[in-house]
């Protein structure tokens, strides 16, 4: 009858040995996948930053004229000769060369390299994130369609999404720097 005891007794230990060594596991391993993601998203968040600050050195100046000025690029610069001109001093005052505005974004960059990451960020802040590089995209597209057609259309778009992106970039980095980058 002990050695029935005693086998019950060790087969219980081990099954019970086994079930702690399996819950501890499992928390250990989740802590470290949550460790893991916080450091990720840390580190997107800073390459997501250092990006968007560049992005406002080229977009800023362009879209604050743009608005300053309100610029009409819908008009025909074929048959409008002062729309011709406003526009021709605009890029003039600008330095907006053709070049600038052709490779504003590319698949390169780190909303292309991180979109497997962004969308673990919180709602609000990937949210945000999405319409920033929603509107530099559709900034970079105009302005292609622009290039391809010289449709003033076009390069009309093309500076309103450049202002909508220039109007959220500082609140996208806030975001990003108060959320994930400075918390401990």
């Amino acid at each position: 009858m002990t050695d029935n005891y005693s086998a019950e007794i060790t087969l219980f230990s081990t099954i019970l040995g086994a079930i702690i060594a399996a819950v501890v596991g499992y928390i250990v391993s989740k802590k470290q996948f949550k460790d893991q993601l916080q450091l990720r998203l840390k580190n997107t968040a800073l390459d997501l930053v250092n990006e968007i600050e560049s992005l406002e050195k080229i977009i800023k100046p362009f879209a604050d004229f743009y608005e300053e000025n309100d610029i009409n690029f819908i008009a025909d610069r074929n048959t409008d000769r002062m729309a011709d001109l406003i526009q021709d001093v605009f890029f003039c005052e600008n330095d907006l060369t053709s070049e600038v505005l052709r490779f504003l974004y590319d698949e390169n960059g780190a909303y292309y390299r991180y979109k497997d990451v962004i969308p673990n960020f919180d709602e609000e802040c990937f949210a945000s994130i999405s319409e920033f590089y929603r509107n530099i995209i559709h900034a970079h597209n105009y302005y292609s369609l622009y290039k391809e057609n010289l449709g003033n259309y076009y390069l009309g778009k093309t500076y309103d999404h450049l202002v909508k992106a220039s109007h959220i970039s500082k609140n996208v980095k806030d975001m990003l720097n108060n959320r994930y980058i400075l918390k401990k």
